[in-house]
């Protein structure tokens, strides 16, 4: 927030001075750093030109180092705060630099791009320090009635990415479907009804994207469209009424789930993440030697659903539990 009477001292100086803006380039040594680095006492003070509050460039050669602004002008050198590095270099000690200051932030093209006008102040540092040799005096601490909070001016850094659009998932599964009828089963009056887990694997893909409904207001939140598909075999011997060759105890069957769906993922933290799920799975089943008719409990497609969690690992790695009507999954999820 810019303060009145700043702005009509601008407005006199540009009426006075209907010119470019004011900018200086010179050479300039960092005489000390503080010890986080933040604050950098440079070899040019108001004897060269620098005044309260301009922002400053650092540049070695054709390569931005730094960028900030002074809140500290003596005759022969100046206290500089780093708003923004252009890459891991800070301003180091004993160096030489080429310092553009003196342009309005909004006239500079060489300034950072996420720099912009703020609304409240920041604290006071707490206690910043420069590097001293022992014994020799401290200085200075930038917490007393002298230092100009900075107002003006403040990095805005883009927020780090929790997501990534593409998403795929291998899973290990608990699928739940109906239990086929044994060799001591009497079908005759129908096939069971009930349910058992077969263990086995899926492999799904999903596109995600931050959602516009609902939760928005009151929580950040994510909807995925996502496909897939699993698999799980096991031995099962079929009753002799509907054993194909009567000679055969066991055979192997297949199943095979296809299933697409849609997720709403809560925001919870930036590193986990709550959410209900929906879909319609189809089973696509086989058999060596099996039955068609002792099969059909397993087949077909229905409609599901559950809940689910995500825990943010890294930029690129997510892990994920769910489960719900289909069962249960716990996967790893690579974020592209």
């Amino acid at each position: 927030m810019i303060h009145k009477g700043r702005c009509l001292a601008i407005l006199a100086i540009l009426a006075l001075f209907p010119m470019d803006a004011r900018s200086e380039r010179r050479a300039a040594v960092i005489l000390e750093t503080s010890t986080t680095g933040k604050l950098v006492r440079m070899s040019l003070g108001s004897h060269q030109g620098m005044n309260l509050g301009d922002p400053v460039l650092f540049a070695a050669g054709s390569k931005k180092v730094a960028a900030g602004r002074v809140i500290r002008v003596q005759d022969g050198n100046s206290i500089v705060v780093v708003l923004e590095k252009y890459g891991t270099e800070s301003p180091a000690a004993d160096s030489n630099y080429d310092v553009l200051f003196g342009n309005p932030v909004g006239e500079s093209p060489n300034l950072p791009d996420f720099v912009a006008d703020r609304e409240n102040e920041l604290d006071n540092p707490t206690n910043e320090k420069f590097w001293t040799k022992e014994n020799d005096e401290v200085s200075p601490e930038l917490d007393d009635d002298n230092y100009t909070p900075e107002v003006a001016i403040r990095p805005k850094f883009p927020l780090p990415r929790t997501y990534s659009a593409h998403n795929i998932t291998v899973g290990l599964n608990m699928f739940r479907n109906h239990t086929l009828a044994g060799e001591n089963d009497d079908v005759s009056e129908g096939l069971p009804s009930t349910y058992t887990t077969y263990n086995g694997y899926s492999i799904r893909y999903a596109y995600t994207f931050r959602s516009h409904y609902w939760l928005k207001m009151q929580a950040p939140a994510l909807l995925s469209a996502e496909f897939g598909f699993g698999m799980y075999t096991f031995p099962h011997t079929f009753p002799a009424s509907i054993r194909p060759d009567p000679t055969q105890d066991a055979t192997e069957v297949r199943v095979i789930p296809i299933q697409v769906g849609l997720r709403y993922l809560v925001e919870v933290s930036k590193l986990f993440r709550l959410y209900p799920y929906v879909g319609y799975q189809y089973n696509v089943v086989s058999a060596v030697n099996g039955s068609l008719q002792g099969l059909e409990p397993l087949m077909g497609g229905r409609l599901v659903g559950g809940g689910g969690a995500v825990l943010v690992m890294s930029d690129t790695i997510d892990t994920r539990v769910e489960g719900g009507s289909d069962g249960v999954m716990a996967g790893l999820v690579v974020k592209f």
